[in-house]
């Protein structure tokens, strides 16, 4: 993987390539290596843009990806209610 870096109120995130399978998908996987206070917790873990993969899985559920390019959040289908990202949601 290879990264860059962009800050966001969460902190500084780092952003990679991730390559596999011959295949190159730019800037799909970012991490925080000193995030806020907030989210301290995801120091040290990577995470992926699900559209952007193949596929992708939490457990034993497949991950239906987060409509819209601006979130990396993914979608199971257990959960309720109306999904961030879609057309006109961005800043609600």
């Amino acid at each position: 993987m290879q990264g860059s870096s962009f800050c966001e109120w969460k902190g500084v995130a780092r952003y990679f390539d991730v390559i596999a399978r011959g295949k190159t998908a730019s800037r799909a996987a970012w991490c925080y290596d000193c995030p806020t206070a907030g989210i301290a917790a995801l120091a040290g873990y990577v995470a992926f843009y699900a559209g952007l993969m193949d596929e992708a899985w939490v457990g034993d559920l497949r991950i239906i990806p987060q409509q819209g390019d601006f979130y990396g959040g993914r979608v199971t289908p257990n959960l309720d209610g109306q999904i961030k990202g879609a057309p006109g949601t961005r800043h609600w």
